[in-house]
């Protein structure tokens, strides 16, 4: 439909030969037009008043005191009175419509119904002003003409032959607001109404309701969507541009209804202003209202994008969020909250708006001492007052009886060129030293801060940092447990919540559908938690290669895999049943149990262990680790190194046992299989095996090799080899690979280097359905690029039927027409595995046809069974050629040359 045209539709009728399909007489033929083309438009209730008001100052003004168009309306009107008192009253009768003079004979009614036709669908094209629109509509009507009184005003929505008029259904929508009609609410978000400089200054109090109108007259922009009140009908602003243009294709032509309640009064005369914006359903019958519900969720994401980039606050939009996810969390988690922690909550809700957006803005800070002068946020309008009202809580702390350590960490919070000015002026620094740096002016200072008879440098410090908050760590604590709670992921956070508000995360929509808790109880989250404290101990010692901080940080790793904690990991010991069934199950909930970090660990204690040479150890651990149940996509991993670890303590039959015990592991698959297997032939020679394995032929296979000679640069210890390119510049060996397999010699191909990038995004978009259907529990926050069973036996378990629909679509040869459907809805989205910037939608249908459905489909099935063991190892380069409509896989090394 043409932009406007469903409008036009309302304004001139739909079928305007209704009116002749009613035969009661003239008379109601006559009140049917009085009622659609006077009454229903005239001025909505709260104007009715006003109208007959303006209609009699404009028949008791003179000509010359009219305006120009009001002067013309009442010469048309005294024009019509002359013609009708000059015309012959015996056996002619003047059309009050088109001013002929028919004879007395003639059907009058019928003539005067084709004429209110033609005339109602004229003025259906030019809608007449505002005040003036009852006084035209009276002057024509052919009641008033013959003598008898007008049809008065009514306020009925529909005429008397039972159709609603669109004249009024126009005039509710344009002048009015939202309409007394109980309209289907589509949808319901917040925005925000800007450039209120425009327009005349209006009081906005909370709670004021609006409605939107379309502003077609605008220079500046044609999409403008006015904003006006119900009460007083001032404009009190605009929707913002990128929102309108979103919205008025669908207001224009009269598909939505937006009916606005105002969240708080303006900060300022111009300021943004929060609103809440509910979107009612006014499309006709036959309208694609799928389609009409993926605009709006567009305009809503839009909408609330745009209202925390206006500033009207991200602190405010914080605390909301913050709000909304403790309170889901405390629902759905009631039982892992303790007595202090419903304390805390109960302190924090109990503050004011301004304190508990300070509280959470400086969460979000390097801590844990600020700055008190550096509190700049537009919800928190008084700093001082805010964070009085934290201490009081007991949320936070001031310097007032900072100990040692605070006072240590007070001073971190000065800037270095502060810090030198300190330093001189407490005459620790030597007359003409070199510039250092702040972490070296800081040991100059910590002797004398930390001493409790000199006050001198303390005092110094204030004077330099003013005074300086501390959030209480308690509370920082059931933060941070609240998050974790929420998102399950420790790389997120509120601020995820910020970003995806305002539009620079997107993910993927999805149903959040949570049966169980991850954490059966307090006792398995505290074990959790401590866990990941263990864990971090670790990660920091690794980090900084300190191998006895890291020997240390192994300690409860160790303690509890002799424990067996990697055994029965899920829920408590008071509940082993419902654990086991627990983790069979949901396998993937396991991920956040105490055992599940302490394998996690010990593998990195393995590690740890096989570089100091200590195989024995090494072994012993990893025996350990194939007891237990957790992290099982590395049993093949685990079962490799213990057999390498058994062989270099020179003990060869054992490894052989130990490879071949490892091939009847149902989780040994892929890559370590063909280890194994090599291992066992290796190692299985006769005497010590005399049977060769029917596998034997398929894992010693290897494919063809092609030779490509280029010249090495020299490069330094540890980093990438470098080689001169066929285009003579410097290149890696892949893409050295690359340029011999385009060039003629090499085939022409076209090629990428991606290894399992380019895999992984045609398997996301083309199984984009089946990643994200409903499936219970592994879809527990909004905040997820894809389900947590993927990469479990029960992905595919929990998704058989429409995986292998998915897959035989693909194996038919309708990929390419599913990644530009896919690409097309979603690109942008933050979808596991795809990456929407790497490649083009156009490269992918082509490398999708040239590999061809049946090796597609079979790509996709083998990701679906086991997508954390498919997804890692594919060959470097993947290679096409669109004119052959063929594909091939290739995998690049480097081999030094034979000597000579």
């Amino acid at each position: 439909m043409l932009r406007g045209q469903s409008s036009l539709q309302q304004l001139i009728g739909k079928n305007p030969t209704d009116f002749k399909k009613q035969k009661k007489g003239v008379q109601a033929r006559r009140k049917a037009f009085a009622d659609s083309a006077a009454k229903d438009v005239d001025a909505p209730e709260a104007l009715e008043p006003v109208v007959p008001e303006l209609n009699k100052q404009l028949s008791s003004k003179t000509s010359a005191e009219l305006p120009p168009v009001e002067q013309s309306r009442t010469n048309r009107h005294a024009k019509r009175q002359r013609l009708q008192s000059e015309s012959p009253k015996v056996g002619k009768v003047q059309c009050p419509v088109c001013k002929k003079f028919l004879e007395a004979a003639t059907d009058v009614n019928s003539h005067i119904d084709d004429c209110l036709i033609k005339s109602s669908a004229r003025k259906g094209r030019s809608s007449p002003p505002d005040g003036a629109v009852q006084a035209t509509s009276r002057a024509v009507s052919p009641m008033e003409c013959e003598g008898q009184p007008a049809t008065p005003p009514s306020t009925d929505a529909a005429s008397p032959n039972g159709i609603t008029s669109p004249f009024k259904k126009m005039a509710r929508r344009s002048r009015a607001g939202p309409a007394p009609d109980a309209a289907e609410v589509l949808i319901t978000f917040k925005a925000h109404v800007t450039a209120r400089r425009y327009v005349p200054p209006a009081i906005i109090e909370p709670g004021l309701t609006a409605y939107v109108r379309h502003e077609p007259g605008n220079a500046k922009d044609q999409n403008a969507l006015q904003v006006v009140s119900d009460a007083s009908q001032a404009t009190l602003g605009y929707l913002p541009g990128p929102l309108a243009a979103l919205l008025a294709p669908l207001v224009i032509p009269g598909f939505v209804r937006l009916s606005i309640t105002f969240l708080e009064a303006p900060r300022t005369a111009t300021s943004p202003v929060p609103i809440q914006l509910q979107v009612s359903n006014t499309a006709p019958p036959g309208h694609n209202q799928e389609q009409l519900k993926k605009d709006l969720e567009k305009a809503a994401t839009a909408g609330e994008s745009l209202l925390q980039r206006a500033g009207s606050g991200t602190g405010e939009a914080l605390r909301a969020n913050f709000l909304l996810v403790s309170e889901m969390v405390q629902d759905l988690d009631a039982h892992l909250f303790r007595e202090p922690e419903q304390a805390f909550l109960a302190k924090f809700r109990g503050l004011p708006a301004p304190a508990q957006a300070l509280f959470l803005r400086l969460f979000q800070r390097r801590g844990p001492w600020f700055q008190a002068r550096t509190f700049s946020y537009s919800e928190v309008e008084d700093a001082a007052a805010a964070v009085q009202q934290l201490v009081e809580a007991g949320l936070a702390r001031t310097d007032a009886n900072a100990d040692t350590e605070a006072r240590s960490q007070i001073a971190e919070t000065i800037k270095s060129l502060e810090m030198q000015i300190l330093v001189a002026k407490l005459g620790l620094l030597p007359p003409g030293a070199k510039s250092r740096s702040k972490g070296q002016l800081a040991e100059l200072l910590l002797p004398r801060l930390l001493d409790p008879d000199c006050n001198e440098a303390w005092a110094a410090v204030l004077e330099m940092t003013g005074p300086c908050v501390a959030l209480d760590p308690g509370a920082c604590e059931v933060v941070r447990r609240i998050n974790r709670l929420f998102f399950l992921n420790e790389g997120q956070g509120l601020s995820h919540v910020q970003v995806a508000d305002m539009g620079i995360l997107k993910y993927p929509p999805y149903k959040v559908w949570r049966t169980r808790p991850a954490f059966q109880d307090r006792a398995a989250l505290d074990a959790y938690e401590l866990a990941l404290r263990h864990a971090a101990r670790l990660d920091h010692a690794l980090e900084a290669g300190d191998l006895a901080a890291a020997e240390n940080a192994l300690e409860p790793a160790r303690a509890a895999l002799a424990a067996g904690m990697h055994k029965a990991p899920a829920g408590s010991a008071s509940e082993p049943t419902e654990a086991a069934e627990r983790g069979s199950s949901m396998p993937f909930l396991m991920r956040y149990t105490a055992g599940w970090i302490y394998t996690a660990m010990a593998t990195a204690g393995v590690s740890l262990l096989e570089k100091q040479r200590r195989y024995d150890d090494a072994a012993a651990e990893l025996r350990q680790l194939l007891g237990g149940v957790c992290c099982p996509g590395r049993r093949g991993e685990w079962w490799v190194r213990l057999s390498l670890d058994i062989e270099h303590c020179n003990r060869p039959e054992e490894s052989l046992e130990v490879a071949e015990a490892a091939l009847a592991d149902e989780w040994v698959k892929h890559g370590d299989r063909i280890t194994l297997q090599r291992r066992a032939l290796r190692l299985g020679k006769p005497p010590r095996r005399w049977k060769r394995p029917s596998w034997a032929e398929s894992a010693l296979w290897e494919p063809p090799e092609t030779c490509i000679t280029g010249k090495l640069l020299a490069g330094g210890l540890g980093l990438k080899s470098r080689f001169v390119g066929l285009d003579s510049q410097e290149c890696t060996v892949e893409s050295l690979a690359l340029q011999f397999y385009a060039s003629e010699a090499g085939g022409s191909w076209l090629g990428i280097h991606s290894e399992n990038g380019i895999w992984s995004t045609l398997f996301g978009l083309l199984m984009w359905d089946v990643l994200y259907m409903p499936v219970p529990d592994v879809f527990r926050t909004a905040f997820q690029t894809g389900p947590m069973d993927l990469g479990t036996p029960v992905f595919l378990l929990a998704r058989r039927a429409a995986a292998a629909e998915a897959v035989r679509q693909v194996s038919l040869g309708r990929g390419p027409q599913k990644l530009q459907e896919v690409y097309a809805e979603h690109r942008g989205v933050m979808a596991c595995g795809v990456n929407w910037d790497r490649h083009s939608v156009e490269d992918l249908c082509t490398i999708a046809t040239c590999i061809g459905g049946a090796g597609l489909a079979t790509v996709c099935q083998l990701l679906a069974e086991d997508h954390s063991g498919w997804s890692g190892g594919m060959p470097d380069l993947l290679l096409w050629k669109p004119n052959q409509m063929t594909a091939k896989l290739a995998e690049v090394e480097r081999r030094n040359p034979a000597p000579g």
